[in-house]
């Protein structure tokens, strides 16, 4: 089973190369907040989308929150009016949903993160099981 489960990380990264080379450049970073009961499961999270290369940053990039989700949600920073932030038609938020089967959304600003500036916020809903692709 160890096999196996190496060729399909190596399928996935190879994929991510070969159809959304632009998300290593674009690179925007991506915060993981757990609004669920069970600990632990942002931080398992934050892991795989590092393995293969998504910008999770070491610092304050893992949240938790009382306010209560019963779906996942990612929120990208987007300023249509003066077009900063992170794009709805990037790639890295494409190439996220192979990974995070959830609504993608703009928002005006950063709802969780500590840190300043556009960033991508996964927020885990109870739902997560069903959408966190792993």
């Amino acid at each position: 089973p160890g096999h196996i489960d190496a060729y399909s990380d190596i399928a996935k990264f190879a994929n991510l190369i070969f159809n959304y080379p632009e998300m290593f450049l674009e690179n925007p970073e991506i915060t993981i907040i757990n609004s669920t009961r069970s600990s632990g499961i942002a931080n398992r999270i934050a892991l795989n989308l590092k393995k293969f290369g998504f910008n999770v940053p070491d610092r304050d990039s893992i949240g938790s929150t009382k306010d209560p989700y019963d779906k996942t949600q990612v929120f990208a920073t987007w300023d249509a009016t003066n077009k900063i932030g992170i794009d709805p038609s990037s790639k890295t938020l494409e190439s996220l949903s192979l990974f995070i089967f959830a609504p993608q959304q703009s928002v005006d600003a950063n709802k969780y993160s500590k840190t300043p500036g556009p960033k991508i916020e996964i927020v885990l809903g109870k739902d997560y099981k069903m959408v966190v692709g792993e």
